[in-house]
């Protein structure tokens, strides 16, 4: 897919999209809300957002709120945790779960630079990424991501500036080929991630701090802020 023109579908600002299949990494050692607490601990700005769907998990920490009954899409706001959004538990590893959130998050929030994270475990080109433990482990294969993002395409108009896989293994040449048509960059490992994964806090500092920051910015900033997280 490519476009004869693009624009911005924003004013201004950053949003990042989070994918958040909270699974045993969340159930047995509350990896997901800890995740969240690194980036309600940042210096945030009217430049900066993040917005999460959440589901995939037993069990999530109970500090929050977040049900694992149903599912629920939450955005960052000064430092607190807003619920924005709650249906009927979906299926993590559904391709019409992540293109429903794709277009909620695209028409919602939008903002001059967009990114989108795929977060939990990963298996790379062979079994994909976000394993719903609610719903058999099911994932999302890299035809299925392909799939949801092609069915939104036509409602965006520009790339994302990165998409990203805080998960293991995901840094491939299948992976980049197939969401090289919806995004600038990606980031992503190589190898195993620790279950602390990226530092959030690092993330939404820089962005408050360089709002006009490009994907590259960013990128070189989270490889570094990664490799001393981990």
């Amino acid at each position: 897919r490519t476009r004869s023109e693009s624009a911005p579908m924003g004013d201004s600002g950053w949003t990042i999209m989070v994918y958040l299949c909270g699974t045993d990494l969340e159930s047995e050692c509350y990896a997901a809300s800890m995740d969240i607490e690194e980036a309600l601990n940042g210096r945030y700005s009217d430049d900066v957002r993040i917005v999460y769907q959440t589901g995939g998990t037993a069990e999530w920490n109970e500090y929050y709120g977040i049900s694992n009954s149903v599912s629920q899409r939450y955005v960052t706001n000064n430092g607190e945790l807003e619920l924005v959004d709650e249906f009927e538990l979906c299926n993590m590893g559904d391709p019409n779960t992540l293109a429903d959130f794709v277009s909620w998050g695209v028409e919602n929030y939008p903002a001059k630079r967009m990114g989108l994270v795929f977060w939990n475990h990963g298996g790379g080109s062979i079994s994909g990424v976000c394993f719903d433990e609610m719903n058999d482990s099911d994932s999302l294969s890299l035809r299925e991501i392909d799939s949801a993002l092609n069915s939104v395409y036509g409602q965006m108009s520009d790339k994302f500036e990165f998409i990203g896989f805080d998960a293991c293994l995901m840094s491939t040449l299948e992976t980049a080929n197939i969401i090289a048509p919806y995004a600038r960059y990606m980031f992503a490992s190589e190898e195993t991630e620790p279950g602390g994964g990226w530092n959030y806090t690092d993330i939404v500092d820089f962005l408050s701090g360089y709002p006009d920051a490009t994907g590259a910015d960013l990128g070189e900033m989270q490889c570094q802020s990664y490799y001393q997280h981990c």
